[in-house]
């Protein structure tokens, strides 16, 4: 080696490259070690009178260090050379678990928790969220439909802790429930999504395993409709029944107003002003703990309030579902799920064929969900008309 080269030799026994394709900023160099078939090229800068040396297998990657050092020094400096492998090792790692996230999004985050995950299981989750939704003022009915599904979900995946349960035990869940029904699982789901937002909102857990996941497609709705002649047959045969007038006028309130059969069981005198002919169904019995009104309801609705007199009503919500199922039985007709509100909408669509109206009218929101669901229902615009002229005795 002439006097020149050994000079410019590394201490370590590296080689100087010839011909680099880009010249390195002062304090840090090229080396080539040509023993070293494996990892020939390499990078070597000085940290505090100590050389620091990198291998490559190709130059590109030689090169691309060597400039990503070179811009994390302009940046940020000498501090950017101190290269802890553990730490490295580390940051990498983190890289990998968040993506493209912005670093400053995690860490607003991070502090937004406390930089903590909780540790509360399942068993605690469980009572704290039933107190917290009693307090909000949920119905212990409301309640009752969540208790025996968060049982469930505990018992497949144990009292563990909240923040370690992942999307694959949803899933999991979900996939092995013991029926073959979509609404079922479809159920299932929302009861446990809506656990899980709580735990999030309430700063609970962190990370939510139920975001983005999908509910389950839900089978199609089979509608069924009850003929213009029945709907005469089951007000008929109950005209002298038991505490007739106030289950006809209940019953009146599913046929011709679409109102749901829990509502229809609850409401009361207050709920209705005969003078601007407006009905008010309060937050504490709708579906959906929101106040609704209905404004624009048939004549012949207003016609069987009017006989049936809501200010003598007294039944409670049992005693109307018997009285419901014994008028059915008594008209011969086959009871089926929601048929009386079914069978409205599908007839006021076919009075009106506005979607929108017949919307009002249910306090339904979802107008493309409804029209494909109850238009061609009703048979025509004559039956439509029928049904809405079933009124109640002289």
């Amino acid at each position: 080696m002439d006097k020149q080269r050994q000079a410019e030799a590394p201490e370590d026994g590296g080689v100087k490259p010839r011909t680099p394709s880009w010249e390195p900023p002062r304090g840090i160099r090229f080396i080539e070690f040509p023993d070293r078939p494996a990892q020939p090229y390499a990078v070597q800068w000085r940290l505090e009178g100590k050389r620091k040396t990198k291998t490559f297998p190709t130059r590109e990657k030689q090169i691309k260090f060597a400039k990503q050092l070179a811009g994390d020094v302009k940046r940020d400096g000498l501090a950017a050379l101190r290269l802890n492998p553990d730490e490295a090792r580390q940051w990498r790692q983190f890289r990998v678990d968040i993506g493209d996230a912005d670093l400053a999004e995690v860490v607003r985050i991070w502090r937004r928790y406390g930089g903590k995950t909780s540790d509360v299981t399942m068993g605690d989750a469980t009572k704290a969220f039933f107190t917290a939704k009693e307090a909000e003022g949920v119905s212990t009915a409301s309640l009752g439909h969540y208790r025996p599904v968060l049982r469930q979900f505990q018992d497949v995946v144990g009292n563990v802790v909240c923040s370690t349960i992942d999307r694959t035990q949803l899933e999991g869940y979900l996939a092995g429930l013991d029926t073959d029904s979509s609404e079922t699982r479809r159920t299932h789901f929302k009861r446990i999504r809506t656990f899980f937002n709580w735990l999030t909102e309430t700063r609970q857990i962190v990370e939510n395993p139920c975001d983005g996941w999908k509910a389950p497609r839900p089978a199609l709705r089979t509608i069924t409709v009850m003929p213009v002649a029945d709907g005469l047959k089951l007000f008929k045969e109950s005209i002298q029944a038991p505490k007739a007038r106030e289950l006809l006028g209940r019953l009146a309130l599913e046929a011709f107003a679409g109102m749901r059969h829990e509502t229809a069981a609850q409401i009361g005198a207050d709920g209705f002003d005969f003078t601007t002919k407006v009905i008010t169904i309060a937050a504490s019995i709708d579906k959906n703990r929101k106040a609704q009104f209905i404004e624009h309801a048939e004549k012949n609705l207003w016609r069987w309030l009017e006989w049936s007199n809501p200010k003598e009503w007294s039944m409670n919500r049992v005693a109307y579902r018997n009285a419901k199922h014994a008028a059915f039985v008594r008209a011969k007709l086959d009871h089926v799920h929601n048929v009386l509100r079914h069978s409205a909408a599908s007839y006021h669509i076919a009075k009106y064929g506005d979607a929108g109206k017949t919307a009002s009218m249910l306090t339904h929101s979802n107008l493309r969900m409804l029209w494909s669901n109850y238009r061609g229902k009703g048979g025509g615009k004559a039956n439509g008309e029928a049904w809405f002229q079933i009124n109640p005795p002289v």
